[in-house]
């Protein structure tokens, strides 16, 4: 890995943990403002590396691109099914969903939950 990699991978990173669920679209314009010099490929192959090594999340939704999450903790989303907006949910009544290691002799490695429907900026 070269030292200019390490330090995209880093603004890419950083950008991303400022930003609330981006599309891969929407980050690389955010980080093109700042650094010109980085590429579209480039934010797009570093994301699909940080998702492949679980850096971040890839939250996957019908009929949208590929939003990204750097928070790791465990949490729900709930996705407004009129702008889109994704918006994080922690509640501890789903905790114990996400602590479950097994089921039924299911052996669990991960868990994610969405929950749709319209965000206060749509509502009103």
């Amino acid at each position: 890995m070269t030292s200019r990699n390490t330090k995209q991978k880093k603004i890419i990173m950083d950008a991303l943990r400022c930003a609330d669920h981006p599309t891969a679209t929407e980050l690389y314009a955010t980080v093109r403002a700042e650094n010109p010099s980085i590429s579209r490929g480039t934010v797009f192959r570093v994301l699909s590396q940080f998702a492949q090594s679980g850096e971040v999340l890839k939250l996957s939704f019908p009929d949208s691109p590929a939003r990204f999450d750097a928070r790791l903790c465990a949490h729900a989303h709930a996705r407004c099914i009129y702008c889109g907006k994704v918006f994080d949910v922690f509640d501890e009544d789903l905790s114990p969903a996400f602590a479950k290691k097994s089921s039924g002799g299911f052996e669990i490695y991960s868990a994610s939950l969405e929950f749709s429907g319209c965000c206060p900026d749509c509502k009103s």
